[in-house]
């Protein structure tokens, strides 16, 4: 998720808007109600199981009352997005990468003015003067040139250790977060021939980097947050870390803290004033899976997979704790739920967690299923009543034996409907 100018989040496929209001450190549950304001989003997760909503445009100028304005399809899952000037520049997963011209002038929707495919799996981007870098998964990082809009090309690749999910850029070098090879140092002043100079291992598997001053932050999965001292680029040390109550999967940073998207433990707030003994100071539960997260001066924006996008104030000076309240467009007492199906982490190892929702009450089997049909195990079978449900698969059959990497198919039958997703074991 990348928060652009002019009050908008970008934001992809977000479908329930949660605002706080305020910066303060103690707050009340409020009436819900429909909110709105005035943003642009990107979030790294749909709302729905087929993350077919595309990018999405809300308006955040109120944080109490966000609204979505607009969207444009992008034609995969879109993964990540940076903006710059009138452009968003997205990457789109399997359709590789677009550019998309958000200047919204006399009421036209945003649209794909340019794309190249990758030969990878676009997961990240950032922009860097004409040139943008797409963390391209198993194909390392493309360096796209972007002076002509309209027509993007691809102008030089560096295949990086493991696989790229996330990349920043600060001065000559991009800093990536390289799965299960940690972190990466690209020097991209020549950005045909970028270089990797530096590299240095996590004990985790890398899915998001920040960088501030001499610092970069890893979220580090399983092993939370960890700070990286990169004074010398050749030769990153790390320095410090704390671990996070669940998977951290993508982390941004703003003066003294560091905020971390912390899946299932929803938003994790880090005191790195002391970047060799960093702290928890504060933390926000989120109904769903924390995915995705921006950062403005006042809010931080979370994208939570199938409960969308969560507006929560920065808590000032002295972040303690975070408070918020429920916005909905209809006055209810629960949010609404909708027939999903959804794989977190994907590829995974050595677990991933599968979680379905249903409207009613109903009968439900969530089976694993090989390539070739063959059926591998049973998470579920029985009665389940309306709302979210969650199970852990670890990568196991019906004898309770490992089973080789490879991709599965998990399938979702209910008395209604049918679902699947495939997802990819890594061992």
């Amino acid at each position: 998720m990348k928060k652009g100018g002019n009050g908008m989040l970008w934001c992809c496929g977000c479908a329930m808007l949660i605002g706080i209001g305020g910066c303060e450190t103690t707050g009340s549950k409020g009436e819900s109600r429909e909110v709105g304001t005035s943003i642009s989003i990107n979030s790294l997760e749909s709302a729905n199981a087929d993350y077919s909503a595309g990018l999405m445009v809300v308006d955040i100028s109120r944080p109490n009352n966000p609204r979505i304005v607009t969207s444009v399809d992008v034609l995969s899952y879109a993964k990540g997005v940076a903006v710059s000037g009138t452009y968003a520049y997205i990457a789109a997963a399997y359709s590789g990468f677009h550019v998309v011209d958000i200047s919204l002038t006399n009421n036209e929707k945003p649209r794909i003015v340019g794309s190249v495919d990758t030969p990878g799996r676009a997961w990240d981007v950032a922009v860097f003067g004409n040139h943008a870098i797409v963390a391209d998964n198993w194909a390392g990082l493309q360096v796209i040139d972007i002076s002509n809009p309209e027509n993007p090309q691809i102008v030089g690749s560096v295949q990086t250790t493991d696989r790229p999910y996330g990349v920043v850029i600060s001065g000559s070098l991009a800093y990536v977060a390289d799965y299960s090879s940690g972190l990466q140092v690209v020097d991209i002043t020549d950005p045909e021939n970028p270089q990797i100079v530096g590299s240095v291992d996590t004990p985790g598997t890398a899915l998001g980097v920040a960088i501030s001053d001499s610092h970069v932050f890893i979220a580090d999965s399983e092993y939370g947050l960890q700070v990286i001292d990169v004074t010398e680029p050749e030769n990153p040390q790390i320095v410090g870390n704390v671990d996070t109550p669940d998977i951290a999967a993508r982390v941004v940073v703003l003066g003294a803290h560091a905020y971390v998207a912390d899946n299932e433990s929803g938003l994790q707030v880090i005191d790195i004033s002391n970047p060799e003994n960093p702290r928890i100071v504060g933390s926000r539960f989120t109904p769903g899976n924390a995915l995705g997260i921006a950062i403005s001066e006042t809010f931080v924006y979370v994208t939570d997979y199938d409960f969308g996008l969560h507006i929560l104030p920065l808590q000032c000076d002295d972040t303690v704790g975070i408070e918020d309240y429920i916005l909905d467009p209809e006055p209810t007492d629960t949010p609404q739920v909708m027939f999903s199906l959804s794989v977190h982490p994907n590829p995974f190892n050595p677990r991933t967690t599968i979680s379905f929702s249903i409207d009613h009450p109903q009968a439900v089997e969530l089976g694993i299923f090989d390539m070739t049909g063959k059926r591998i195990a049973v998470l579920a079978n029985g009665s389940f009543e309306a709302g979210i449900h969650s199970f852990d698969w670890h990568g196991t059959d019906l004898q309770g034996r490992g089973v080789a990497s490879g991709t599965y198919l998990v399938q979702l039958n209910t008395e209604e409907r049918v679902a699947s997703e495939k997802m990819m074991l890594i061992r």
